[in-house]
Protein backbone atom coordinates (compact mmCIF):
# COMPACT_ATOMS: atom_id res chain seq x y z
CA UNK A 1 0.00 0.00 0.00
CA UNK A 2 1.09 3.31 -0.39
CA UNK A 3 3.08 5.07 2.31
CA UNK A 4 0.70 8.04 3.76
CA UNK A 5 2.64 11.75 5.10
CA UNK A 6 0.04 13.73 7.10
CA UNK A 7 0.70 17.51 6.51
CA UNK A 8 -2.40 18.67 7.97
CA UNK A 9 -3.89 18.96 10.52
CA UNK A 10 -1.46 17.88 12.95
CA UNK A 11 -1.57 15.11 15.27
CA UNK A 12 -3.18 17.33 18.73
CA UNK A 13 -3.28 20.55 16.64
CA UNK A 14 -5.48 23.81 18.12
CA UNK A 15 -6.69 25.61 15.18
CA UNK A 16 -8.17 28.93 15.24
CA UNK A 17 -10.40 29.06 12.71
CA UNK A 18 -13.32 27.22 10.92
CA UNK A 19 -11.79 26.37 7.98
CA UNK A 20 -9.30 23.11 8.24
CA UNK A 21 -7.10 21.91 4.61
CA UNK A 22 -6.37 18.14 4.74
CA UNK A 23 -3.64 17.47 3.28
CA UNK A 24 -1.72 14.22 2.51
CA UNK A 25 1.46 13.02 0.23
CA UNK A 26 1.61 9.74 -1.13
CA UNK A 27 5.15 7.91 -1.32
CA UNK A 28 3.86 7.18 -5.05
CA UNK A 29 1.10 7.69 -7.64
CA UNK A 30 -2.49 6.91 -5.82
CA UNK A 31 -5.73 6.56 -7.70
CA UNK A 32 -7.70 8.64 -4.76
CA UNK A 33 -7.63 9.30 -1.01
CA UNK A 34 -10.57 10.00 1.24
CA UNK A 35 -10.82 10.70 4.84
CA UNK A 36 -13.54 10.37 7.47
CA UNK A 37 -14.30 12.71 10.62
CA UNK A 38 -15.07 11.04 14.15
CA UNK A 39 -15.25 7.68 12.37
CA UNK A 40 -18.30 8.96 10.29
CA UNK A 41 -19.63 7.13 7.20
CA UNK A 42 -19.18 10.09 5.51
CA UNK A 43 -15.82 9.39 3.24
CA UNK A 44 -14.31 12.29 1.58
CA UNK A 45 -12.68 12.61 -1.10
CA UNK A 46 -9.55 14.79 -1.65
CA UNK A 47 -8.57 16.03 -4.53
CA UNK A 48 -5.35 16.29 -6.34
CA UNK A 49 -3.54 17.23 -9.66
CA UNK A 50 -0.53 15.02 -9.57
CA UNK A 51 -1.64 11.84 -8.02
CA UNK A 52 0.79 12.34 -5.32
CA UNK A 53 -0.50 15.22 -3.08
CA UNK A 54 -3.75 15.32 -2.37
CA UNK A 55 -6.09 18.09 -0.66
CA UNK A 56 -9.60 19.23 0.95
CA UNK A 57 -11.14 22.64 2.46
CA UNK A 58 -13.40 21.98 4.46
CA UNK A 59 -15.28 25.25 5.74
CA UNK A 60 -18.06 23.72 7.59
CA UNK A 61 -16.47 22.87 11.09
CA UNK A 62 -17.53 24.20 13.94
CA UNK A 63 -15.75 23.91 17.40
CA UNK A 64 -14.47 21.13 19.27
CA UNK A 65 -12.67 18.02 18.47
CA UNK A 66 -12.17 15.61 16.09
CA UNK A 67 -10.47 12.75 14.78
CA UNK A 68 -9.52 12.24 11.24
CA UNK A 69 -8.45 8.83 9.31
CA UNK A 70 -6.77 8.98 6.01
CA UNK A 71 -7.49 6.47 3.18
CA UNK A 72 -5.57 6.14 0.10
CA UNK A 73 -4.98 3.84 -2.69
CA UNK A 74 -2.38 3.13 -5.07
CA UNK A 75 -2.65 2.44 -8.40
CA UNK A 76 -2.79 -1.57 -7.60
CA UNK A 77 -5.55 -1.06 -5.85
CA UNK A 78 -3.72 -1.50 -2.07
CA UNK A 79 -5.17 0.92 0.63
CA UNK A 80 -3.58 2.24 3.47
CA UNK A 81 -5.97 3.32 6.33
CA UNK A 82 -3.65 3.86 9.45
CA UNK A 83 -3.46 7.71 9.45
CA UNK A 84 -5.56 9.53 11.98
CA UNK A 85 -5.14 13.06 13.52
CA UNK A 86 -6.68 14.29 16.41
CA UNK A 87 -7.31 18.10 16.31
CA UNK A 88 -9.43 20.83 18.09
CA UNK A 89 -11.37 23.70 16.36
CA UNK A 90 -11.14 26.94 18.91
CA UNK A 91 -12.37 29.99 17.20
CA UNK A 92 -13.85 31.60 19.78
CA UNK A 93 -12.25 34.47 21.95
CA UNK A 94 -11.96 35.05 25.49
CA UNK A 95 -14.91 36.71 26.93
CA UNK A 96 -14.13 39.36 29.04
CA UNK A 97 -16.61 42.00 31.29
CA UNK A 98 -15.57 45.08 33.19
CA UNK A 99 -17.53 45.50 35.99
CA UNK A 100 -15.37 47.91 37.76
CA UNK A 101 -14.52 50.58 36.96
CA UNK A 102 -17.96 51.23 34.70
CA UNK A 103 -17.89 53.76 31.75
CA UNK A 104 -19.40 56.45 34.28
CA UNK A 105 -18.10 59.64 35.60
CA UNK A 106 -16.91 58.97 39.24
CA UNK A 107 -16.00 61.75 42.09
CA UNK A 108 -13.12 59.62 43.23
CA UNK A 109 -10.25 58.53 42.55
CA UNK A 110 -10.69 54.52 40.91
CA UNK A 111 -8.08 52.23 42.33
CA UNK A 112 -10.18 48.56 41.51
CA UNK A 113 -10.53 46.97 38.32
CA UNK A 114 -12.87 43.92 38.61
CA UNK A 115 -13.50 41.52 35.73
CA UNK A 116 -14.55 38.08 34.61
CA UNK A 117 -12.80 36.17 31.91
CA UNK A 118 -13.89 32.71 30.29
CA UNK A 119 -12.46 30.81 27.46
CA UNK A 120 -11.40 26.71 27.70
CA UNK A 121 -8.93 27.51 26.60
CA UNK A 122 -7.19 30.62 28.30
CA UNK A 123 -3.92 31.32 28.23
CA UNK A 124 -2.89 34.87 29.85
CA UNK A 125 -4.55 37.75 30.63
CA UNK A 126 -2.85 41.16 30.79
CA UNK A 127 -4.04 44.84 31.71
CA UNK A 128 -3.34 48.64 30.50
CA UNK A 129 -4.47 51.90 31.82
CA UNK A 130 -4.46 54.96 30.01
CA UNK A 131 -2.81 53.37 27.14
CA UNK A 132 0.58 52.61 28.96
CA UNK A 133 2.43 49.56 29.31
CA UNK A 134 0.90 46.11 29.50
CA UNK A 135 1.18 44.60 33.35
CA UNK A 136 0.42 40.68 33.03
CA UNK A 137 -2.16 39.18 35.62
CA UNK A 138 -3.78 35.63 36.76
CA UNK A 139 -6.39 35.50 34.41
CA UNK A 140 -9.50 36.38 36.91
CA UNK A 141 -7.83 38.09 39.03
CA UNK A 142 -8.83 41.25 40.08
CA UNK A 143 -6.36 44.16 40.43
CA UNK A 144 -6.12 46.73 43.53
CA UNK A 145 -3.77 49.41 44.35
CA UNK A 146 -3.93 51.49 41.05
CA UNK A 147 -4.88 54.88 40.52
CA UNK A 148 -6.88 56.75 37.77
CA UNK A 149 -6.58 60.40 36.32
CA UNK A 150 -8.68 63.00 37.10
CA UNK A 151 -10.67 63.47 33.98
CA UNK A 152 -10.47 60.80 30.89
CA UNK A 153 -9.44 57.08 31.81
CA UNK A 154 -9.20 54.32 29.41
CA UNK A 155 -8.70 50.84 31.39
CA UNK A 156 -8.41 47.39 29.04
CA UNK A 157 -8.16 43.95 29.55
CA UNK A 158 -6.76 41.57 27.45
CA UNK A 159 -6.52 37.62 27.59
CA UNK A 160 -5.51 35.12 24.59
CA UNK A 161 -6.36 31.41 24.54
CA UNK A 162 -3.95 28.62 23.15
CA UNK A 163 -5.21 29.22 19.85
CA UNK A 164 -4.49 32.58 19.44
CA UNK A 165 -7.54 34.11 19.74
CA UNK A 166 -7.81 37.13 21.60
CA UNK A 167 -10.17 38.62 23.65
CA UNK A 168 -10.64 42.19 25.13
CA UNK A 169 -12.76 44.85 27.01
CA UNK A 170 -12.68 48.82 27.55
CA UNK A 171 -13.43 50.90 30.47
CA UNK A 172 -13.95 54.45 29.60
CA UNK A 173 -14.71 57.02 32.13
CA UNK A 174 -13.90 60.21 33.86
CA UNK A 175 -12.96 61.20 37.74
CA UNK A 176 -14.23 64.59 38.65
CA UNK A 177 -13.20 65.81 41.59
CA UNK A 178 -15.01 67.73 44.12
CA UNK A 179 -12.96 71.35 44.37
CA UNK A 180 -12.96 70.42 48.18
CA UNK A 181 -10.80 67.38 47.26
CA UNK A 182 -8.54 69.04 45.36
CA UNK A 183 -5.33 70.55 46.70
Amino acid sequence: PPVITLNSPQNNEIIAVNVVTFNITLNENGSSSRYTLNNGLNNVTMSTLDNRNYNYTNASIVDGQYTAKFYANDTNGNINNTVTSTFTIDSIRPLILITKPENISYNLIQSQLNYSVSDVNLQACWYSINNGANISITCGQNVSGINANEGSNTWRVYANDTSGNLGSAISNYNVNLPASMIC
